[in-house]
């Protein structure tokens, strides 16, 4: 909104009320919904509020004269009304917030073992995860164990020849097929702990 200028005129004459403006309530609601971005919105409304401190009374007041002018009344009762206004939206605003707490932490509640159980399979996942990878890694030193023990027991080379190694290549495969498998269900995991109680209730399923 473009606010009138104070350069070069003089604010209508208006009579000032004497009686003090009370103060604003103390009860706020906790901010909820900011989620991730809670360290740089914390900012950006500390720095909001250091340039309103500035400029802010600079404007209320111009926009005040320009209101009393065109309503013939007082800048007092304009700055009043004004106040009245934003307490008004203050309070709706806590309002909605107290409601969107209550909610979320329903939700939570409600989906606390959900969660959880999702929580003891990714720790369960990491295990397996790491037991795959070392099987896969340790594929062909785990053949050549074999093969030594075999050569151990008297067995020629012909012989072992004939015999399929352990593991074998379709033990391969399917440590394969299973760690592709496990990681699978550890990101779907991970991404449905990232989005919130609200994505383990039933409806969300």
């Amino acid at each position: 909104m473009k606010l009138p200028s104070n350069k070069g005129r003089s604010a209508p004459a208006a009579k000032t009320a004497s009686e003090p403006i009370a103060p604003a309530a103390s009860e706020q609601a906790t901010p909820t919904g900011s989620g991730k971005y809670t360290g740089v919105l914390t900012l950006i409304v500390k720095e909001r509020a250091a340039l309103l401190e500035v400029i802010g009374p600079d404007e209320e007041l111009a926009l005040a004269q320009a209101a009393a002018a065109e309503r013939n009344t007082t800048i007092d009762t304009v700055l009043r009304e004004r106040l009245a206004d934003l307490r008004g939206q203050r309070d709706s605003a806590w309002s909605a917030q107290r409601v969107l707490r209550a909610e979320m932490l329903e939700q939570m509640r409600l989906a606390a073992p959900a969660v959880t159980a999702a929580l003891d399979e990714r720790s369960r996942l990491v295990q397996t995860i790491r037991d795959l990878k070392a099987r896969i890694a340790g594929f062909d030193a785990a053949r050549r164990a074999f093969y030594g023990r075999l050569a151990d027991a008297g067995l020629s080379d012909e012989e072992i020849a004939e015999i399929e190694l352990k593991p074998t290549a379709d033990d391969l495969a399917e440590w394969r097929s299973q760690l592709d498998a496990a990681q699978q269900r550890d990101a779907d995991l991970a991404a449905k702990i990232a989005r919130g109680a609200a994505a383990f209730l039933p409806e969300a399923a």
